[in-house]
């Protein structure tokens, strides 16, 4: 029979319970805080936490045009302290927020330090910042006559096609290089990919959208014109602000989820 050394089991006893309290930290930590979530602040700007980075999407103004600028900052929290690093863990250049509140719902932060406009666009050492989640916005008076989306290729693998869809679900299409199709194709959206669209249209903040026009090179631009509520929301732009990232990403993803029917040309008509 062999028999375990009494100072051998201690110290295994030991190193199973502070892995336990490790284990049971981590998930702590994770389940008290909602990541992967985007943030809608009170100054038409948004704030997108994940593992990895704090993505800050924020609106300004330049000779009398509105842009958006979006950056990913490195960031720690430690307690209650949330600390986003300006290029880098190791630069000088921080902004410390008290973390008041992080549910599922909201995002309540104390500003800490002079560094306050990444999240703020106010002088406002000690103002508290209000944050709602995107989920949160979402509006059903969205009452949609149509929707115009064009993309173009890129420096990889971008697809170029143009198509509208109207309010009973009738989609034109026309693929080109790196489509699903090439040519001209119908489909009727199902009930349910057309309610996905009118749920996803409520939580983009149509009303607050404006045509700021930066474009890349390398990067595919999209055309995005929507008619609704006898308004028009419309944006060319390679870089959409945060709050439309679940649309785009619905109608990059659409032609392929839909029975295309080969069909006679048509025109697109974008109203710039």
């Amino acid at each position: 029979m062999y028999l375990h050394n009494t100072n051998d089991i201690k110290k295994g006893k030991q190193f199973i319970l502070v892995s336990l309290f490790s284990m049971i930290s981590i998930i702590s930590i994770g389940q008290s805080k909602a990541f992967n979530r985007l943030w809608v602040g009170e100054f038409d700007n948004y704030v997108k936490i994940d593992t990895n980075a704090v993505w800050v999407n924020f609106s300004y103004s330049y000779e009398g045009k509105k842009y958006y600028h979006t950056r990913g900052y490195n960031y720690k929290m430690s307690n209650d302290t949330l600390r986003i690093f300006e290029g880098g863990v190791s630069n000088n250049a921080t902004y410390e927020y008290l973390i008041r509140e992080w549910s599922d719902e909201k995002l309540i932060l104390k500003v800490l330090n002079q560094n306050f406009r990444l999240l703020a666009s106010e002088d406002s050492i000690g103002r508290t910042l209000y944050f709602t989640s995107q989920s949160r916005i979402f509006t059903d008076t969205i009452r949609l006559e149509k929707l115009l989306f064009s993309t173009t290729n890129c420096y990889g693998s971008c697809p170029a096609m143009t198509f509208q869809i109207d309010n009973t679900g009738l989609l034109k299409f026309k693929g080109e290089v790196g489509a699903v199709k090439q040519g001209y194709y119908q489909a009727k959206l199902s009930k349910e990919v057309l309610n996905e669209l009118l749920l996803t249209l409520g939580i983009s903040d149509l009303d607050k959208i404006v045509d700021h026009g930066q474009f890349n090179i390398d990067a595919s631009t999209h055309t995005i014109e929507i008619h609704y509520n006898n308004k028009v929301m419309y944006i060319k732009t390679a870089f959409e602000p945060l709050v439309l990232e679940k649309l785009l990403s619905y109608l990059l993803a659409l032609p392929a989820r839909v029975d295309l029917i080969e069909a006679g040309s048509f025109e697109f008509n974008f109203s710039k």
